[in-house]
């Protein structure tokens, strides 16, 4: 995808899908409502302009079948550079 340069994913919005912002490569910034209990691996996989991920609620995210909690969330450009790293499922609770 190009051209798409912010995203707002709002409350209602359960699950992001795996692969769907896959190499948007003009992706800058994502806003993620506090409905968010799953986000799918490889979601912002190639989003090279990706720089800010603002979650409503950024604590009690972890990678599926690991129990430990991803910190830092809370910092949109932490959050940014977690997310284009991630290859793993991330759950909330």
């Amino acid at each position: 995808c190009s051209g798409l340069k912010e995203v707002s994913i709002g409350e209602g919005v359960k699950q992001i899908g795996r692969y769907a912002f896959y190499d948007c490569v003009d992706l800058q910034e994502v806003s993620i409502g506090e409905g968010a209990k799953q986000i799918g691996a490889y979601v912002f996989e190639g989003c090279t302009s990706l720089t800010k991920v603002i979650f409503a609620e950024p604590t009690g995210w972890r990678i599926q079948y690991q129990a430990t909690e991803i910190t830092g969330l809370e910092d949109p450009a932490t959050a940014a550079e977690a997310l284009k790293a991630s290859t793993n499922r991330w759950i909330r609770q």
